[in-house]
C-alpha cells in the first residue's frame, strides 16, 4: 500500500531537516549539501503516478551559451530542463506535480477535476489538458488578479481551455473559496464525485 499524505509530508519534513543541517556543514572545496537526495527518491517512487512523465526516458538538460556569456560575464554556465517536452497541452514542469495528483483524484474514483489560478494559468491549462485525456469533467476557478482581465473570447491560455472542453469561472480577487465551496456542493448534489 503506498504511503498517505502524512506520511510522505512526515518524511519529507525529516529529509528538510537534515538537508538544513548538513546545509551549515558545506564541503567548502564542492559546496554541495548532502540533501539525502536517494530517501527523497524512495519515498516518491512510493506514490502512485499516472505516467505522464516517463522515467525511462527523461526530458533532456540543455546548456544556454548565450544566455550564459551575456548575462553572467565570467560566470557559470547557465542550464534549463527542457520540461517544456513533456506530454499534456505543452508541458512544464507542472506536468509533474500533475501525474501525481490525477492519479489520486482517479484512484478516488473522481469524474471531475476543479482548479484554480490566474487568467491565464499555464497550471489550468496543464489540468484541463490532463481531465480531457482522462476523461475528466473539468472547472477551471480563474481568479482576476487585475479587474476586469478576464475575457470570454480571449486567446492564449483561455483560448486552450475551451479547446479542452474545461468550463471556465471568472473569480474575483481573493474569492475563489466562497466560488469552490458553491461548485463542489453543486458537483455532489449532481453525483458527481
Amino acid at each position: 500500500m503506498p504511503p498517505n499524505a502524512t506520511e510522505v509530508n512526515t518524511a519529507l519534513h525529516s529529509c528538510e531537516k537534515n538537508a538544513l543541517y548538513n546545509s551549515k556543514q558545506l564541503n567548502t572545496k564542492t559546496k554541495s549539501p548532502n540533501v539525502h537526495v536517494e530517501m527523497v527518491k524512495e519515498i516518491i517512487s512510493k506514490i502512485p503516478q499516472r505516467g505522464y512523465v516517463n522515467k525511462s526516458y527523461p526530458t533532456p538538460v540543455e546548456t544556454m551559451p548565450r544566455l550564459s556569456s551575456k548575462i553572467l560575464e565570467d560566470g557559470p554556465t547557465l542550464y534549463v530542463k527542457r520540461d517544456d517536452m513533456l506530454p499534456l497541452a505543452g508541458g512544464g514542469s507542472k506536468t509533474r506535480k500533475l501525474d501525481f495528483l490525477v492519479q489520486e483524484a482517479i484512484d478516488q474514483g473522481a469524474d471531475v477535476l476543479i482548479t484554480c489560478g490566474a487568467v491565464q494559468s499555464n497550471h489550468c491549462r496543464l489540468t484541463a489538458s490532463a481531465a480531457a485525456r482522462e476523461g475528466l469533467e473539468c472547472y477551471i476557478l480563474l481568479e482576476e488578479r487585475v479587474p476586469g482581465s478576464y475575457s470570454k473570447d480571449a486567446g492564449g491560455n483561455n483560448y486552450i481551455f475551451s479547446l479542452l472542453g474545461a468550463k471556465q469561472i471568472p473569480v474575483p480577487e481573493g474569492g475563489i473559496a466562497p466560488v469552490q465551496e458553491e461548485l463542489v456542493a453543486k458537483l455532489e448534489a449532481e453525483g458527481k464525485k
